[in-house]
């Protein structure tokens, strides 16, 4: 469209319309494409971890070639294109790794897969006969006693999906 003046209302569609959506992976199945498909886009709000997407989408992602410094603690620390915070200072002040604005960031994929296994957890709880959950329940509040009295001492503390396994509460 046109920036004439005068010609900034368009009657008519657009002549071409494209059918099908653009594949990054059409003609280029090389290893680099594959690597950025798959990107984890850990510590970044939901804005910036969206124009990521983007990039990585429609190949307009290009991958660092040597660490950039962080700006926040002025260090050649940063390893992944577009960031401006290297990964330590993103989980110390708890801001974006990208714009460097403190507020909703998305979860690193560790935090995803601990609140993956409390779901679980939660749903096989919920299908357990009453018996079964209130002797899984004492177990829970037991162990946690016991890490919070061993928390110096260095010892393993056990969790409640260990002890859930084992007792043979598994459906």
């Amino acid at each position: 469209m046109s920036t004439q003046k005068g010609n900034d209302h368009r009657t008519r569609p657009p002549k071409y319309k494209n059918t099908i959506a653009f594949k990054n992976t059409m003609h280029d199945t090389s290893k680099r494409t594959q690597d950025i498909n798959h990107l984890s886009l850990d510590s970044l709000c939901p804005r910036c971890a969206g124009i990521i997407e983007w990039k990585a989408k429609y190949k307009k992602y290009r991958p660092l070639t040597q660490p950039s410094v962080c700006i926040k603690c002025h260090q050649k620390t940063v390893k992944q294109a577009y960031y401006t915070v290297c990964a330590s200072c993103t989980s110390q002040l708890k801001v974006c790794g990208k714009c460097g604005q403190s507020g909703e960031l998305m979860l690193s994929s560790e935090e995803k897969s601990q609140q993956q296994v409390d779901r679980e957890f939660e749903k096989s709880l919920r299908e357990l006969r009453e018996r079964e959950r209130r002797t899984l329940l004492r177990i829970a509040q037991s162990s946690a006693k016991e890490s919070s009295k061993n928390s110096g001492n260095g010892h393993s503390q056990s969790t409640v999906t260990e002890h859930f396994v084992p007792c043979g509460l598994h459906g």
